[in-house]
């Protein structure tokens, strides 16, 4: 088993929560990965698929994909358009609602 943390917009490994779960992971002998992707400057779609090729090889089905922010939306698209089978995604999206008075 290996889990994938991916940061979304604006953020980095080093950001939020992902040095903790990170951290808590590898106590369990998880092998984790959490790739760096261009942001803001140079945040394509193209720029981030290329960031995380050399990471394909070890996506199987037994790996997790923990997405944050953006990282939802790269996991979907990862999975469409390499056809990817995976054990779980795990997707955290922060939502901001604004009503009017």
């Amino acid at each position: 088993m290996n889990v994938f943390i991916f940061h979304g917009t604006m953020g980095s490994p080093e950001g939020n929560w992902f040095p903790w779960l990170e951290r808590e992971l590898k106590k369990l002998g998880i092998e984790v990965f959490v790739p760096r992707f261009p942001t803001p400057k140079g945040q394509t779609l193209d720029n981030w698929l290329k960031t995380f090729e050399p990471y394909q090889k070890y996506v199987n089905e037994e790996s997790v994909l923990v997405g944050h922010s953006m990282g939802p939306g790269f996991i979907f698209r990862i999975l469409e358009q390499w056809n990817i089978r995976i054990k779980a995604a795990i997707l955290a999206v922060t939502m901001i609602l604004i009503f009017p008075n």
